[in-house]
C-alpha cells in the first residue's frame, strides 16, 4: 500500500516488499503521513490505514486524478 502512495507522492520512498516492518517501513510511513497531514508516527494506526487503502484502490482502478486533472466524460461520435 505505501508503494501506491509512493506513485502519487514523491517524496513517499517506494519500499521492497519483504514483509518486515523495519526502518525503511517506519520512515516511509512518516513522510506518508507528514505529506498526508496526518500525526507522524511511523506507525499504521486506524487514520493512516484508511487513507493508503483508499490511495491503493484508487490507483489500482486508475482513478487517482493528480493535482489540475479534471473528470472525463465519454464522447460518443
Amino acid at each position: 500500500y505505501i508503494n501506491a502512495a509512493a506513485l502519487v507522492y514523491p517524496s513517499v520512498p517506494t519500499l521492497p516488499v519483504t514483509g518486515n516492518y523495519g526502518q525503511q517501513t517506519r520512515n516511509a510511513v512518516s513522510e506518508f503521513q507528514r505529506v498526508y497531514g496526518l500525526p507522524v508516527t511511523g506507525t499504521v494506526g486506524p487514520l493512516t490505514w484508511y487513507e493508503l487503502a483508499s490511495i491503493y484502490e484508487s490507483v489500482e482502478r486508475g482513478n487517482f486524478r493528480q493535482t489540475g486533472q479534471v473528470q472525463g466524460y465519454i464522447i460518443n461520435r
